[in-house]
């Protein structure tokens, strides 16, 4: 939404030496929050949608980006509950197929499954 291009390889950022605590990432976690809060009290449900989106893996639109950013995020959840399960912890609220109702969610959790 700042008008900056999401280039390949953005994904792949680790924090950098001296700032990867667990205290400094849920502090980065919730300035993000923060700053969407802000973004979506503001000018966020006014933003036009339609308009394309600077994204390194083709034309699309920021509606086409924000919801592929959302699945793609909740693709790796359920990733993560299912490699909890198999070390045998319960994840505690694992999300359901309603949950991501209206997502095009892979029907797989892993491709080789």
């Amino acid at each position: 939404m700042q008008g900056l291009p999401l280039k390949e390889g953005a994904y792949g950022r680790v924090p950098a030496a001296g700032q990867d605590s667990k205290a400094q990432v849920l502090a980065y976690g919730q300035d993000v929050l923060e700053r969407f809060r802000g973004w979506w009290a503001g000018p966020g449900p006014a933003t036009d949608f339609s308009r394309k989106a600077k994204v390194y893996y083709g034309d699309v639109t920021l509606h086409e980006y924000l919801e592929r950013t959302t699945w793609h995020s909740g693709q790796h959840v359920r990733q993560l509950g299912m490699v909890l399960t198999m070390l045998g912890i319960e994840p505690d609220r694992p999300p359901t197929k309603e949950f991501f109702a209206g997502l095009p969610m892979p029907d797989k959790v892993w491709d080789d499954e």
